[in-house]
């Protein structure tokens, strides 16, 4: 397999914030900490380890090792357990909602980036220990986004109609899908395949079911899975809570920033509300509102402050930070010195600085996850057969027709001693009719410039039909 590098500034992908995010942090200042290098990492890791107490550590070790409990624990994940009871070492971070399967093919990307990233931050830095870790989004709720998939040009499809958070669905509800999956791979591959149906079928949720997949994947590799949606680690995360749904403090400080985003012609991301917080009672997320009589939440009804710390209190498991609030309840539980995300995720978190500040959580490096495109050997032949090179898969198609018809057929479309003789000919016309009338100027400019015209007609009718043959030909 052949591997190419390519900078992403030229494959005119990327709008010119999503450039700044990639490779020109310095320009972002007013909405991140610290730009992404490796410099700054080891800064952010001393940062915070001492920020970040051995009391959270302790909590954070003990609730993983659960986890892990009904899982199939490696031995490098065993170790990098071991090594989060250190004080010296850190996490980098990605994370995803619960797509089928895997989903999108960036859910991997995410995966592997943060992993590689780890391996070169240890070979490197002797002071501190890089653990990678993947957030399970299990608490988003969007299960239509999430509820399909394509696979060799089949469609699979879950049902469901409850409005639950995604991972606290049964996951009874993948047990259809998965005969259609198998179907895809011959005998020969069964073996493996049923292994990972398996793996993802161990679950009772669907929350548990991607822990188990992303588990039986990416185990070898070290890659810590935690799910957020956990009743000690919002526990810890209650004091948060409490000030989000009482002072509405997020809201204020992203407005703010929102004003100064728009002020330097940036694009904001996502929507703030008075309160960015859900409750998740009754199986049913729903959004935590401010009311003339204190609060409203689904499934408990009107609610004054004192009953909204009672619950909190009682039931931290039940209240769900939206994607506004969840990067400070993720490096508030996590000793994570980077997040890295696609280039719209990376664009919410520059909303959210002040957040991170209001709440006196440290705010982490960023950085865009590494962009792939997998061409297949039958691609590679083609593009081999017609000089094609990588750079030319990101440009418009027809400049690619022309240019390569253009340099397939220099002789049939060269027209340049007709356009010359043309040229001379308008020039003499022109000159000619002046002579005889000057008040014919404008009418003539315009019948020159539709001869001019009906040349580029021709040109284009030429260059039609040489594609027809040439794709004949081929």
């Amino acid at each position: 397999m052949q591997r190419f590098t390519l900078d992403r500034s030229i494959t005119g992908a990327f709008n010119e914030q999503q450039r700044k995010l990639i490779c020109s942090q310095e320009e972002l200042q007013t909405f991140i900490d610290l730009p992404f290098s490796k410099e700054n990492l080891i800064k952010q890791a001393d940062r915070k380890s001492d920020w970040y107490s051995q009391e959270a550590r302790s909590l954070l070790v003990q609730e993983l090792r659960k986890s892990y409990s009904s899982a199939a624990l490696t031995k490098e994940q065993d170790e990098n357990l071991k090594r989060l009871e250190d004080h010296k070492t850190v996490t980098i971070t990605t994370g995803h909602q619960l797509s089928l399967f895997t989903g999108p093919l960036y859910f991997i990307y995410k995966i592997l980036h943060v992993v590689d990233l780890c391996e070169k931050m240890n070979a490197s830095d002797e002071e501190h220990s890089y653990v990678p870790v993947f957030w399970l989004a299990s608490e988003d709720h969007d299960f239509e986004e999430i509820s399909s998939i394509e696979l060799f040009g089949k469609e699979l499809n879950l049902e469901y109609n409850g409005n639950d958070s995604v991972g606290r669905i049964s996951s009874e509800i993948l047990t259809p899908v998965f005969n259609q999956f198998s179907e895809f791979f011959r005998i020969e591959n069964k073996k493996e395949i049923e292994g990972i149906i398996e793996a993802y079928g161990a679950g009772k949720t669907i929350g548990e079911s991607t822990f188990q997949l992303i588990n039986r994947l990416f185990g070898k590799y070290g890659l810590i899975v935690l799910d957020g949606d956990n009743r000690s680690f919002k526990s810890s995360f209650s004091n948060i809570i409490e000030k989000e749904i009482e002072s509405g403090i997020s809201h204020r400080e992203i407005e703010k920033t929102n004003h100064l985003l728009g002020s330097e012609g940036l694009k904001i991301q996502a929507h703030s509300r008075e309160i960015n917080m859900f409750t998740l009672f009754n199986r049913n997320r729903a959004r935590v509102i401010h009311t003339d009589k204190g609060f409203y939440i689904e499934g408990v009804g009107e609610a004054d402050l004192a009953k909204v710390k009672e619950l909190i209190a009682e039931t931290p498991e039940q209240f769900s930070p939206n994607a506004l609030i969840r990067p400070v309840y993720q490096e508030f539980i996590l000793p994570n010195v980077c997040y890295v995300g696609g280039v719209g995720e990376l664009s919410y978190w520059l909303q959210i600085k002040g957040v991170f500040e209001a709440y006196g959580v440290p705010y982490p490096l960023i950085q865009v996850r590494n962009s792939l495109l997998w061409i297949d050997l039958s691609t590679s032949n083609k593009m081999m057969k017609y000089d094609l090179h990588i750079e030319d898969v990101f440009m418009d198609i027809d400049q690619i027709k022309r240019e390569y018809i253009e340099e397939n057929e220099k002789e049939g479309l060269d027209l340049s001693e007709i356009e010359s003789l043309n040229e001379q000919l308008i020039v003499s016309l022109k000159n000619k009719v002046l002579e005889i009338d000057a008040s014919l100027d404008g009418y003539v400019t315009g019948e020159t410039v539709r001869m001019q015209k009906q040349i580029q007609v021709i040109r284009e009718k030429l260059m039609k039909n040489m594609k027809q043959k040439l794709l004949c030909a081929n």
